[in-house]
């Protein structure tokens, strides 16, 4: 629950009206995100299970995305199907574990002949190539000097929904 009770402690602060889901299919880290969010923040998320599994309780909606997954292609296609569309114009969307940079405007990835080294990475910059990447880039943190300043290598991609 590290990144969430950071994303809720940031809306509280900012005094944002918001209402936070957040999917996990273990039941015991599910359990354990909502307790240490609500803990830190006197208020937790609206958890649920596997998100492929609760379409119906998902936001129509959706103002700020994290993509935070095993990496598989088949649930990476369906958030892009079905969670995709929710996500308002202007919205930003994070993913976790975009270990990709531009180099001379080609998109390459940290794993052996520049693939993204996930196959929800490879699928996102399948998507971005073949321009059906409904985002415009707004910040990667991989190869990003910063990180090296902090002392460890923070994978993630940002957007703006367009």
């Amino acid at each position: 629950g590290g990144s969430s009770h950071i994303i809720m402690s940031a809306l509280m602060k900012n005094k944002k009206k918001f209402q936070y889901v957040a999917s996990e299919i273990s039941d015991e880290l599910r359990d354990e995100t909502y307790k240490n969010v609500k803990e830190i923040c006197d208020d937790g998320p609206r958890m649920i299970g596997d998100i492929t599994k609760n379409l119906p309780r998902i936001p129509q909606r959706i103002d700020f995305l994290m993509i935070d997954t095993d990496h598989d292609l088949e649930t990476t296609k369906w958030i892009v199907e079905n969670i995709f569309p929710h996500v308002q114009k202007g919205a930003l969307l994070s993913i976790h574990d975009w270990a990709v940079e531009e180099i001379d405007g080609n998109l390459v990835g940290k794993a052996e002949f520049g693939k993204g080294g996930w196959d929800e990475t490879n699928y996102y910059i399948d998507l971005i190539r073949e321009k059906k990447w409904p985002f415009k880039k707004v910040y990667w943190t991989w190869k990003n000097p910063a990180w090296f300043l902090m002392g460890s290598n923070w994978e993630s991609g940002f957007w703006e929904k367009i």
